[in-house]
Parts: structure tokens; sequence; C-alpha cells
């Protein structure tokens, strides 16, 4: 059972919309309508709800293999079968958490809404119905039969939609294991938060972690090009990654108190607590692109803050965000932003007088 007595998280309505609407673009892929067999899929999955259709049963009901169904998944969303059945048992399961959360008797009769704020301030410890009670200045069972008479479902029902939600919450914005997990929503016992949230979910909580995980972390992306000798590149950084696993946040905080400074691969990955070559492979498999290019693009955008608020030369500039030598400045801001940095204070400059 958690002890962290200043945690202030808790849980949000609108969060659990936010994840609903990450996972829409799988679910209302327009190309699963276009394909009779995936509507055929995605229909039967639907109407069994909650009960799962497997893949072995949704290719029967399509006459194609298992291997054939899942590749046309991956083809039409970019996704398997299991990720996409899973992905709709998730929103399922939030949009039938998040009436729990504005019933309206909880906070139009101040008893219950006292209970209501006692329970949303205890989400990570156990909630008995004795303790909710007292919170509520009521006699045990007379607030049993009140909440469920005014807020038409049973205390204890309501109790496990909500910290279910709450897990979701949690899982879909932080890294945690599921023993974590289980603490930080009050569960001292891992099994029984593990059959609390398949009852409420339809799914288990490492399947959560396995399909679900990706799409919220891949959510959050963005695009630049890196020209050189070489050629250009196409890069992606997947900020979504950066801010979900607690290795990677340590080291985007790291970097943005400490750019201007050398940064070794060593230094990182210790931020990390990770031996460097292992560090070197997770960062590029969860971001995109290397530590390397991720600093270098970091760099650039302070330079281009600077740039844009103040008159400093570009040899000031280069130095204050971490290069070298003017040279290796000058090279990597072009091989990103298509210009010197001469040319792009020269660009902004009459924006700025302007302004000025």
């Amino acid at each position: 059972m958690s002890t962290d007595t200043n945690q202030k998280e808790t849980l949000n309505i609108l969060k659990l919309e936010e994840l609903v609407r990450k996972l829409s673009p799988v679910l209302e892929n327009a190309r699963v309508y276009k394909s009779p067999r995936l509507r055929k899929v995605r229909d039967a999955i639907q109407s069994t709800y909650p009960d799962p259709v497997t893949l072995e049963q949704a290719s029967t009901l399509v006459k194609l293999n298992t291997g054939q169904l899942d590749s046309l998944f991956v083809e039409r969303t970019g996704y398997g079968y299991d990720t996409y059945h899973t992905t709709y048992s998730i929103a399922r399961a939030v949009e039938k958490i998040i009436p729990f959360l504005s019933i309206g008797a909880l906070d139009s009769d101040l008893k219950l809404q006292r209970a209501k704020n006692y329970v949303m301030s205890n989400l990570n410890n156990g909630i008995s119905l004795e303790a909710t009670a007292r919170a509520a200045a009521k006699e045990r069972t007379y607030f049993s039969t009140i909440f469920h008479e005014k807020a038409n479902v049973t205390f204890r029902d309501w109790v496990r939609h909500i910290k279910i939600g709450y897990a979701l919450q949690i899982m879909s914005e932080r890294d945690y294991s599921i023993k974590e997990i289980a603490d930080k929503t009050g569960y001292n016992d891992l099994r029984t938060f593990e059959r609390k949230f398949k009852d409420v979910v339809g799914i288990a909580p490492r399947e959560f972690k396995r399909y679900v995980v990706p799409i919220i972390v891949n959510g959050n992306t963005e695009h630049y090009s890196y020209s050189d000798k070489k050629g250009t590149r196409d890069m992606i950084i997947n900020h979504g990654a950066i801010n979900y696993f607690a290795q990677l946040q340590r080291v985007k905080q790291y970097v943005e108190k400490n750019y201007s400074k050398l940064i070794s691969l060593d230094i990182i990955a210790g931020i990390a607590c990770m031996e460097a070559s292992y560090f070197s492979t997770f960062f590029h498999e969860k971001v995109g692109i290397t530590f390397p290019d991720y600093l270098r693009f970091y760099r650039i955008s302070k330079a281009k803050e600077i740039f844009k608020t103040s008159d400093k030369s570009v040899t000031e500039v280069a130095f204050e965000v971490g290069f070298s030598d003017l040279r290796t400045f000058e090279r990597n801001f072009k091989g990103i932003e298509g210009m010197t940095p001469v040319k792009y204070q020269q660009t902004i400059r009459p924006c700025l007088e302007r302004i000025a």
C-alpha cells in the first residue's frame, strides 16, 4: 500500500478523455471501413464486447488464416489484430468509467460530496466503506443504502471503477511496473489488482502495457530533416517516449539544464542509470533518433531562441549553446535549418525590428 503522503495527482476526467482521443486514430482508421473483411471483424468485436474475439475466431469469420488477417490489419492500420482488439477494449472501458466520475448526486448532496472527496483524496490507499461513511458523517449501513439509492450504483462498484480508471490514467502517463500501479491505486495484493483491472477493462494490465502503451507513446512526434555531405536524412523525435519513460525524463531535464556544457555519452548514460552502450540502444529505440542527434537538435533550437531575443554574435551563441567551435555550429545549424546562422539572423532581424 502506498505511503506517499505528498502525492497530489488524482483521477481526472479530462485525462481519461484524452486517453480515448489518443486511441482514436487506430479505432477510426478510414482504411478499416473501406475493407469489407475488416469491417466484418470490427462489427464482431463491437457486438460481442466485453467478451473477446480471438484472432482464430476472427480469421474463421472472414475466411482467412490468422497470419493473413493479422497482416491485413498491419497493412491497413499499422497495427496487428491484437493491438486493434485491445485498443477497442480499453476505449470502451474508459468510456464506461467516465460516467462514474460525473454522477450528479455525488456533487449535489453535501454528505455524498464529502464521501467523493475523501475517496478521490485517498486513491493511493485502501478505501473502506467504514472510513468513507465517517468522512460523510453517516452510519455505515445508512451511508451504503443512501449512496446506492442516490448514485444508482453500489459504493463498492463505484470505488472499483474509480480506482481502475485511476490505474489507466497512471499507466497512460508513466512507465510504472504493474506492481507499482497496484501500489499507487491502493491494492496491496497484486493478484487482486490484476483481477479487478480485468473485471472492469476486459484485459490484463500487462496487455495494456504491451499493446496500448506504444500507441500512446507514439502520439507526440516531431519531424525534421538534417542535411550534410552524405545527403538528407528525415528524422522523427518521439517526444511522447521522452515524457513517458522515467529514464528519458531525467535525460531531458539534464539536457535542458546543461546543454551549454560538455555532455558525453558516459555522463548521460549515468543520468539514465544505464550502461553506455545499452543507453544508446534504448534511446534510439524509444525516441527514434540517436542521443547525439537529439542533443544537436536541442542546441540548435536554443540557438534560434537566442537569435530571436538578442543581438548576440554567431560566435557568442555557438559557445553559449554548447558547441566547442564555430565551424561545427555553423555546419550543424545549416544541416537542420537549411541556411547559415548569419543568414538566419538576417532573415529574422527585420521582424524583430518591427516588433521593437
